[in-house]
């Protein structure tokens, strides 16, 4: 398996350089993210991005499966879960979750992990494109 870090589109185009002969790529998106809702299990890339056929494996998981698939098998994850973030976007439009706000032992404000999520609809409530959202700090 390979890693590309970086912007995706950017990514794939760097893909294709360093290994032409790869056809197929794997996407984690699901239907719950934003502008996925027409997507299908397949779908070729835009005629203005790197030509690939793309599969989406996760599309029809859920909040809480994502989160029981990567906790049982001790997957390792991206940190800012951990401090109270459950959905990353670019610096400027991503929050700590409001619905994981808690007051420690201490009286401080902190936050739980992003996989003690009660309700997985709150999921978005992080992202100031999110018009769900409760007011914040």
């Amino acid at each position: 398996m390979l890693t590309l870090n970086g912007d995706i589109k950017e990514s794939l185009e760097t893909l294709k350089k360093s290994h032409p002969k790869y056809k197929v790529v794997f996407m984690g998106s699901r239907l719950s993210d934003p502008g996925i809702d027409k997507l299908n299990e397949t779908a070729l890339t835009d005629p203005d991005w790197p030509s690939y056929l793309r599969l989406f494996p996760l599309l029809h998981w859920s909040y809480t499966d994502v989160w029981k698939f990567l906790r049982d098998l001790w997957l390792p994850y991206c940190t800012l879960y951990d401090q109270g973030y459950t959905s990353l976007g670019n610096m400027r439009d991503t929050l700590k979750n409001a619905s994981l706000k808690i007051i420690n032992p201490d009286g401080e404000q902190d936050f739980l992990a992003a996989y003690l999520l009660g309700d997985p609809k709150a999921e978005r409530f992080g992202r100031r494109f999110s018009d769900r959202r409760p007011e914040f700090l």
